[in-house]
């Protein structure tokens, strides 16, 4: 993908919420392997479940409607919010931004 990488992850490692210390504790449970994102992006929604984020995820994506809006900024209702065919949660885990086309 020729996306616009970011600094940080956009799973919040930026944020200034109640999300911040999530990157970290994420990273420590993950197999660091793109290949296996499906089970990575399982275990970053459970840290936000568990952290009381509601579970709700309208577009089923793997990020809950509540960090979508707050935090990564991206849509709700829409698994790939900037329309590029990859999913949101991927976006993150691929370090590209879920909010700029990537061709």
């Amino acid at each position: 993908t020729s996306g616009e990488v970011l600094e940080e992850n956009t799973f919040g490692a930026n944020s200034t919420t109640v999300y911040e210390s999530i990157g970290d504790a994420y990273y420590d449970l993950v197999d660091g392997s793109v290949e296996n994102w499906d089970k990575n992006c399982d275990i970053f929604y459970n840290l936000l479940v568990d952290l009381g984020i509601d579970p709700l995820d309208t577009d089923g994506d793997k990020l809950p409607d509540e960090y979508e809006i707050d935090t990564t900024k991206t849509d709700p209702e829409l698994a790939d919010t900037d329309g590029d065919g990859i999913n949101d949660a991927v976006e993150g885990w691929m370090h590209t931004d879920p909010l700029t086309y990537d061709e």
